[in-house]
């Protein structure tokens, strides 16, 4: 995974007629996670979970112009189970990759690092990743996940994979964060 614009700023195209307006570009920061409250609270379901939701509403946003509801966005936390590149966290149009601080607004592209210009905002950001990190839950063991490599999705079809899928998942490169498993072992 890449934590830079490359690599997480992607086009979101919805189509909904009568509902969403056409033709129109939303500039407002958003994340995958948003998806699920704003889906749910279209299906009339409740945004007051036992666990807190990653994501907001985004509805009013996309149907109403209203500002998006999102103030920042985690990209990475540190951490030895994380596998989506450096820690990265976005604030309004200023976004801190690793040590690396950017101004999306002027350079998209992440080309100049502003952190010894504007140390204050650095601070800000790096502070706050800290403070997710404490806030983190940990892991959760799944028991019914096998060790090795899950074959397809599903605890029945897991069981009873077809015969040459094996084979073909075993021949796959590794990823960055089974490299680093094996590493440590």
């Amino acid at each position: 995974g890449d934590t830079y614009e490359g690599g997480v700023r992607v086009p979101c195209v919805m189509y909904w007629p009568g509902r969403i307006p056409a033709g129109r570009t939303i500039a407002g920061m958003a994340h995958a996670v948003d998806l699920y409250p704003t889906l749910l609270k279209l299906a009339g379901g409740s945004l007051q979970q036992k666990l807190p939701l990653d994501g907001a509403d985004l509805w009013p946003m996309l149907t109403q112009g209203q500002p998006s509801p999102r103030t920042e966005v985690v990209l990475g936390l540190p951490g030895d189970d994380v596998d989506t590149g450096a820690m990265a966290i976005r604030q309004g149009p200023w976004k801190l990759v690793g040590k690396e601080l950017f101004n999306l607004e002027t350079d998209p592209a992440e080309k100049t690092d502003l952190a010894a210009k504007h140390p204050e905002i650095y601070q800000r950001l790096h502070a706050r990743i800290q403070q997710l990190v404490t806030e983190r839950r940990p892991p959760e063991k799944h028991l019914k996940i096998p060790v090795r490599q899950l074959l397809v999705y599903g605890e029945a079809e897991n069981a009873t994979p077809p015969a040459w899928l094996p084979a073909y998942l075993d021949a796959l490169p590794q990823s960055a964060k089974s490299i680093r498993k094996n590493k440590k072992k």
